[in-house]
């Protein structure tokens, strides 16, 4: 029985490899050949890094993910401390385990963006 399962597995594979297979085909045909086009115009004309223009989106990229975070981060405190406050003694210990995984989040969010901050500016020194 297994056997004639495996058997049926393998027909209904090949079945569907084999139309798969010559649509693959044509498609890699087209890939390639527009990746050489690609690559010919890469060639054809010569682009330079405007580094002022990357600097002002990697800051604004910064700026915005920073803010997201820092809203999220106090929106969060707040529901928490709202909780604390308004639970019964029992349920405080639950929201005090919720706190440490929190303050633990808000360490890592902060200390990624002071590692970003710290990144970009030793690379714009250099």
């Amino acid at each position: 029985m297994k056997n004639a399962i495996i058997k049926i597995f393998i027909l209904i594979t090949v079945l569907c490899i084999i139309p798969v297979n010559s649509f693959a085909i044509t498609a890699v045909d087209d890939v390639v050949s527009d990746g050489d086009s690609f690559l010919g115009k890469a060639k054809e004309t010569s682009t330079v890094i405007d580094e002022a223009k990357l600097k002002d989106f990697s800051s604004d990229v910064y700026n915005l993910i920073l803010a997201i975070g820092m809203v999220i981060a106090v929106a969060v405190g707040m529901i928490l401390g709202i909780q604390f406050m308004i639970s019964p003694v029992d349920e405080k210990a639950k929201i005090k385990e919720v706190l440490v995984v929190y303050f633990i989040g808000c360490i890592v969010l902060f200390g990624a963006f002071a590692i970003w901050k710290i990144v970009v500016a030793i690379l714009g020194t250099v």
